[in-house]
């Protein structure tokens, strides 16, 4: 356990994934923070921050129980950005690498009933994409449905889906451009369908 460990012992590595695998000068972007010890255990509730090179705060966020967070920040070109930790007193930090000049960005927000997947694309995307649709593909493995869309002229496209269309669990979310070339991807856990027993319920 962390708590038999002195905080010198401790190795921390840090994930930095943007939602749908890119992140992108520009636009705002949906980042999940990953962090876990060399046991490979999620550091829980230990707060955060997302600084630029001047040391200004963008952003905070807390780790869950699985030392996980989630975070939004928008990045400009020529500037360093960390994200840094404070680890009882103690100061970790890492750089955020490999963002984009150009892209596309996925973030889906759950609603009561559907999904939303909102998708935007930086300035020099468009340019280069111009007119060009894309394909959204949901999977659950064996079954595939999709659908097209196009992005408006301020680079944004909003896709819904209802629950109840979706596959029950996992579902793989997937852009494709138009020549059908994989783009972005997240998973998403679909639990209508699924019923949700209470504590002590062992009723089948």
């Amino acid at each position: 356990k962390i708590t038999a460990l002195k905080l010198e012992d401790i190795n921390i590595d840090i994930q930095i994934l943007g939602e749908g695998g890119h992140i992108v000068y520009n636009l705002p972007n949906t980042i999940g923070i990953i962090v876990k010890n060399q046991f490979q255990q999620g550091l829980k509730t230990i707060k955060g921050q997302i600084l630029n090179g001047e040391k200004k705060v963008l952003s905070d966020f807390v780790l869950n129980d699985v030392g996980i967070a989630k975070t939004v920040f928008l990045p400009k070109p020529g500037v360093r950005y960390f994200v840094t930790l404070n680890l009882n007193g103690k100061t970790i930090q890492q750089e955020i690498k490999d963002i984009k000049s150009n892209g596309m960005t996925l973030n889906l927000v759950e609603l009561d009933s559907k999904i939303l997947i909102k998708l935007n694309g930086s300035p020099l995307f468009l340019k280069k994409i111009k007119n060009q649709s894309f394909k959204i593909g949901i999977n659950n493995g064996g079954e595939l449905k999709i659908s097209q869309f196009t992005l408006n002229k301020t680079g944004e496209a909003i896709i819904s889906f209802k629950k109840k269309d979706l596959f029950t669990g996992i579902n793989i979310v997937t852009v494709f451009t138009e020549d059908n070339k994989p783009f972005l991807e997240r998973l998403y856990f679909n639990f209508n369908g699924i019923k949700r027993l209470k504590f002590g319920d062992t009723s089948a």
